[in-house]
């Protein structure tokens, strides 16, 4: 089972990465199996989720981009 601790730090990597614009990093957390739930819209699979990351770099290109609060419960953010 995933910890709170497990999730922060998953978290912590997401946050680095996407600060580094590093896709690849983003994605390291993510398989086949993964589903992302965007705006009601569900992505599933490497392909589909990869592809929503590189649209949200174009999208929030500044580098200047908070998300606040976080709130993270087991293994959800």
């Amino acid at each position: 089972m995933t910890t709170v601790d497990e999730t922060k730090k998953v978290w912590e990597e997401h946050i680095q990465a996407w600060d580094a614009r590093d896709l690849d990093a983003i994605m390291v957390h993510y398989t086949e199996d993964s589903i992302m739930i965007l705006n009601s819209t569900v992505k599933r699979g490497i392909e589909e989720i990869r592809n929503v990351f590189d649209n949200l770099f174009k999208l929030f290109d500044s580098g200047d981009n908070t998300i606040a609060p976080v709130v993270i419960e087991g293994e959800v953010v």
